[in-house]
């Protein structure tokens, strides 16, 4: 007797594919800009890490073996222990680490061997950065300078050149020779691997002329003090010093001339001592006098050894100047093609490059070390402000002083450090378990015939399975892990002819099945199904009125009711193992080549995009992504918890779009129309004043600005609103010309009125002097932006308004063509110590948001 048990196994069910496409590959629905990327990463170590991940998954796509070893190698643990970077736990990167290291044939690849060696070096540099707080890891750093060498920019420059090499080969294997030629010639990439080879690697001599020109500021600096305290010594003796200047002013009893030859006065070790020397304030005018000329001395000295120094450095200092142009060439020509070449091959040596010109520019410097201790003193200073209400200012210089450590090779650890306390992940996207099994969760109610052949006999009759389809996410800060499971009952009645009479059985059964998938930004992969099956089988009788029929059929079927319970259950066993594997096959492989894809898309802007992991909790799964650059940190903090958790919930701080503007505006001159298309490419469209136009209509004059280096735009949340702050210096515009800067801050709420969200510009605009000295044209130039900017006309105007619920489904065709996000209804808005909170409920059916708990601080009423 077999009875039709599972419906379902019988014919492709949506079901399965449905359940298994959300929760294997609902990354897919984030923008693609959480996605882990090349070149994304600060610190030195994690860039290496992230490349060569990058690398591995870009090798492996597509290749059978793909699930296999994303499996041993633990790859979606060691792509969120990449994302976190400085904040990678250095016990689970351990673990991975022993399997990189195991005699498993094939791991002698080098794709796998530059995975190891940057584990390697990931796992060294994060340990060092564990063993002491940051004040002992600073105090201790003015000791650890570290004097580049030959040997050291050799390896740099070999690791580049094989890192060309490597791209070399690589599009040689895959793209057509027409293709590859001009490419090639774009990179210059024969020329530039000829000229990194034959480059001439000269570090400066240990007395140098940029250590001289150090030692000739700060003797200089000496000078200038010593005649600050003369001016301020009295015209004439106070009476109650007379004596001791009568005394002072007497002849010298001592044999030696003061006077003497410049040797005898200054030994040699002091011409290359750039230390302050020590002052006597009570010191008289004369012993002021002789301080200033001895000092004069050195500093004549000092000259006379750097024409020396200079003299025989000369070549050195000459082609240093030459390779260095050649090298930020070679630089632009890689930057110029990053947008139509973003595979790791290409970015790798793209880096690789980069990192070994920056190498070179600081190991063959004459005045590094100077140059590191000033740097140290900088870091001294800002660490404190890090954790108080100027901590965004206090991070964009530590930003830029840690890039400096980082180019110049100094202090790793101390780096290291500084990233993992200040430098957090800024972005959170939080989708609930409640939602993702609403849309993929499905109940299977069917009905169908049996027509089964068991034991020599036809059974035939009815079977009814009613099933449901769901996701268990499992607790995982490695990736997200999910048991796909399906739970049903089948209910049947079926008969068996014997001759004229039809034997009348009823059977119910339980059907379960689970399989756990694991995701992560590199890839899908899942263990083999595990099914259960029980049933339990029942007589009812036969088409015959006769009693001894009615007996005979009830002994038979008691004497075979073990035997067909069993075979039901194993058959139904094969055919669920069989039908729920392959299903949730499909939507695997369609998703890791869909992954693929957006790997190979994303590299392309991997230089701006931030490093990002998922991970799985018991009630949904999490995007978690950080975007800091080597001059910028991201988050000081983690968001709160907060009472309202919203379906979907997005957690930004505000150094994510500040650091993303990083790029394009720090440190750069834009004309007004260069300005205009940024904005207008950020925005969607180019603002008033910037639009070639005045407010008459009128051809507008153009102007250029200079955006500072150090946060040139910053996004700030705070106290439920939004600030905008552009730090710029040098404007011109026709022959008027202002070199010193101005940080200019407008403050933004959403306002709810009639029932629609609008942007609406909070009190004036406020202008602030970026620089202690202030011009006449300065102050004039300030007081005509105020009167522009916070005029009647500008503070009159309407307030802009937003789309509703914050989604701007009309701009965006992907959200156009979806179904939940017209149901999405905002629940969560507010803006408070850097950090926004976003959140949207599913309104799947009318009223169902009357229960509803709303947190809309940061909407003004």
């Amino acid at each position: 007797m077999i009875y039709k048990l599972l419906s379902l196994t019988n014919r492709p069910q949506k079901g399965f594919a449905a359940a298994v496409l959300i929760a294997a590959l609902l990354t897919l629905n984030t923008p693609s800009s959480v996605l882990s990327a090349a070149r994304s990463s600060a610190a030195n170590g994690t860039t290496q890490l992230t490349h060569a991940v990058n690398k591995l998954n870009y090798w492996m796509s597509g290749s059978g073996e793909t699930e296999g070893w994303r499996r041993y190698l633990m790859m979606n643990e060691l792509e969120a222990q990449t994302g976190l970077g400085s904040q990678a736990d250095l016990h689970v990167l351990g673990k991975i680490q022993s399997r990189f290291h195991s005699d498993v044939p094939g791991l002698k690849h080098p794709v796998f061997q530059n995975v190891k060696n940057a584990i390697d070096n990931q796992i060294d540099r994060l340990a060092a950065s564990r063993t002491a707080d940051i004040s002992s890891l600073l105090a201790s750093a003015k000791s650890k300078f570290v004097r580049s060498s030959v040997a050291t920019l050799e390896q740099q420059r070999d690791t580049a050149v094989s890192d060309l090499g490597s791209l070399k080969r690589y599009y040689r294997a895959t793209m057509s020779s027409r293709s590859r030629s001009e490419i090639f010639f774009d990179l210059q990439l024969d020329p530039m691997i000829e000229f990194l080879n034959d480059i001439d690697l000269k570090i400066a001599p240990e007395v140098s002329v940029g250590k001289i020109d150090s030692m000739i500021k700060d003797v200089k600096k000496e000078i200038d003090a010593v005649e600050t305290r003369l001016d301020a010594l009295p015209i004439g003796p106070e009476p109650d010093d007379e004596e001791d200047q009568l005394k002072l002013n007497s002849p010298s009893e001592d044999k030696d001339d003061a006077t003497g030859n410049l040797g005898e006065i200054i030994p040699a070790e002091i011409l290359i001592d750039n230390r302050p020397q020590e002052d006597n304030e009570k010191e008289s005018a004369d012993q002021l006098r002789q301080k200033i000329q001895l000092l004069e001395d050195k500093v004549d000295a000092l000259n006379a050894q750097r024409k020396t120094v200079l003299k025989a450095d000369r070549p050195r200092l000459t082609q240093r100047a030459k390779d260095a142009r050649q090298l930020l060439k070679f630089e632009r020509n890689f930057e110029n093609l990053i947008n139509g070449h973003g595979d790791p091959y290409f970015v790798t040596a793209a880096t690789s490059l980069e990192t070994f010109s920056r190498a070179f520019f600081f190991g063959t410097s004459g005045n590094l070390q100077e140059d590191f201790l000033k740097q140290l003193l900088v870091l001294e200073k800002q660490i404190p402000r890090l954790g108080t209400d100027d901590h965004r200012d206090a991070a964009g210089i530590t930003g830029a002083t840690l890039r400096w450590l980082e180019q110049a090779g100094q202090t790793p650890e101390l780096i290291t450090a500084i990233r993992s306390r200040y430098s957090l992940p800024n972005f959170y996207l939080t989708v609930s378990s409640s939602l993702i099994n609403r849309l993929a969760g499905q109940t299977l109610n069917d009905r169908q015939r049996i027509r089964q052949q068991m034991g020599g006999r036809l059974v035939r009759g009815r079977a009814t399975t009613n099933a449901a389809v769901s996701i268990e996410f499992v607790d995982d800060p490695n990736q997200i892990q999910a048991n796909l499971r399906l739970n049903g009952t089948v209910q049947s009645g079926s008969y068996v002819q014997q001759g004229k009479i039809q034997v009348f059985t009823r059977a119910d059964g339980n059907i379960a099945a689970v399989r756990r998938v694991f995701a992560n930004v590199g890839g899908v992969h899942a263990d083999p199904p595990e099914v259960d099956a029980a049933f339990s089988a029942s007589y009812v009788g036969t088409s015959s009125s006769l009693g001894l029929v009615d007996r005979i059929a009830r002994k038979q079927f008691e004497k075979a009711r073990g035997g067909a319970e069993r075979f039901a259950e194993n058959d139904a066993k094969e055919k669920l193992i069989e039908q729920f594997g392959n299903q949730s096959n499909e939507p695997i492989k369609n998703g890791n080549q869909r992954l693929a894809e957006l790997r190979k898309k994303t590299l392309e802007k991997s230089d701006v995009l931030p490093s990002a992991h998922l991970r799985s909790l018991h009630n949904g799964i999490q995007v978690i992504a950080k975007k800091e650059t080597l001059r910028t940190l991201a988050a000081n903090t983690t968001p709160v918890a907060l009472s309202v958790q919203p379906e979907i919930a997005v957690r930004m701080h505000d150094t994510i779009v500040s650091n993303f503007l990083n790029k394009t505006f720090s440190g750069k001159v834009f004309t007004s129309d260069e300005l205009a298309g940024e904005i207008a490419e950020l925005t969607g469209e180019i603002p008033p004043g910037l639009s070639g136009a005045n407010e008459d209509g009128e051809e507008a004059e153009s102007f250029t600005i200079y955006f500072s280096r150090i946060r040139p735009i910053e996004l700030q949340f705070v106290n439920q609103t939004f600030r905008v702050v552009v730090s710029a210096r040098d404007f011109a515009q026709g022959g008027n010309k202002i070199g010193e800067g101005l940080k200019i801050v407008l403050t933004f709420k959403i306002i709810s009125q009639d029932g629609v969200l609008k942007l609406q510009r909070d009190g004036n605009v406020e202008l602030e002097y970026l620089d202690k000295k202030r011009t006449p044209k300065l102050v004039a130039f300030r007081s005509f932006l105020d009167e522009r900017l916070n005029s009647q006309a500008v503070t009159d105007e309407e307030p802009t308004a937003l789309p509703a619920n914050l989604l701007p489904i009309e701009q965006v065709p992907a959200l156009q063509d979806s179904p939940i996000a017209k149901q999405l209804r905002l629940v969560q808005f507010r803006c408070e110590n850097g950090w926004l909170y976003l959140g949207w409920n599913q309104e799947a059916t009318p009223g169902a948001s009357i229960n509803w708990i709303y947190d809309l601080p940061g909407i003004w009423r």
